[in-house]
């Protein structure tokens, strides 16, 4: 896939664009920064910020801005968060049921978290009654404990890290919009990465059930968000996050179902799509919310 240092021959059918704004957590997001077919953005790697452009034209274009990793690694990050891992291509899409209310997914890759502690976070604080309110918080909580990156007079943030995290209190996290129980998770889970970091030094090749057992042991880490995790950041793409209340209702909008599926009637898909289910249900998700907002314009 590697055509020189800075450049990358993208997937199959890949669409930059579906791609990098599924990244994006709403126009304010201080992490992924997207205009003019580029996406900017900081990762914490080796205890400094570094911030990475990706700019697309037919190919991709990778340049380190700030910070001193290599091209190399560069690209292991780029394509990892990008999901050029991501198996299912438009033959899948065509062979599912009712497959018209899901060609808008075409082209679109599960984006990856290169980062298992952000990626709990993430999940943690996007469960909220509102996006846009999930989205407002994860701004406040980047920009007030994250690195900054200051390139061209624009300031770019690295999401935070579990010691940046460790050292605030209840107090401090509910100034920025988290209520007191997702305070508590979170300062729970930094604490564990910090006081544990190797019962946490998984690999992309542990076990599910193993992973499972030790990250639902945190606190506010149940199953459905460690499905989200398994898909997200382990690339398992098997698992559907079945009790999430959005996957049960993209499920019931994509099957025509008068009543709102059940968390057990969606779990069977991942018998049936066996070893996509993963793969299937952040497509009908894509769609849906895609449904939804254009019904809102």
């Amino acid at each position: 896939m590697i055509v020189s240092d800075k450049i990358l021959r993208t997937p199959q059918e890949f669409d930059f664009e579906k791609t990098a704004y599924m990244l994006q957590r709403g126009n304010d997001d201080p992490i992924n920064i997207i205009g003019n077919n580029e996406w900017r953005r900081c990762f914490y790697f080796e205890n400094t910020a570094h911030l990475i452009s990706t700019k697309y034209d037919k190919k991709l274009y990778i340049d380190v801005l700030s910070g001193d990793i290599s091209n190399k690694t560069a690209r292991d990050i780029i394509e990892y968060t990008l999901g050029f891992d991501d198996p299912f291509l438009t033959t899948h899409v065509n062979a599912l049921p009712y497959a018209e209310k899901l060609q808008g997914a075409i082209g679109l890759n599960i984006p990856g978290y290169p980062d298992l502690f952000e990626a709990i976070i993430q999940v943690i604080m996007g469960q909220q009654i509102s996006v846009v309110v999930a989205n407002k918080v994860r701004a406040r909580f980047t920009v007030h404990l994250g690195d900054c990156v200051s390139y061209e007079n624009i300031n770019y943030y690295s999401f935070p890290q579990p010691l940046q995290v460790i050292k605030q209190s209840v107090e401090n996290l509910r100034a920025l919009g988290l209520s007191n129980n997702k305070c508590k998770s979170i300062l729970a889970v930094a604490n564990a990465f910090i006081e544990n970091e190797d019962v946490l030094n998984f690999n992309l090749k542990s076990d599910p059930e193993h992973v499972r057992k030790v990250l639902t042991s945190l606190y506010g880490v149940g199953n459905w968000t460690v499905d989200w995790l398994l898909m997200r950041h382990f690339r398992r793409f098997e698992f559907i996050p079945e009790g999430d209340i959005a996957v049960q209702k993209a499920f019931t909008w994509w099957l025509n179902k008068s009543k709102l599926m059940s968390a057990t009637s969606v779990k069977q898909f991942e018998k049936e799509f066996y070893p996509f289910g993963g793969s299937v249900a952040f497509r009908v998700l894509y769609a849906y919310s895609s449904n939804i907002k254009r019904q809102s314009d």
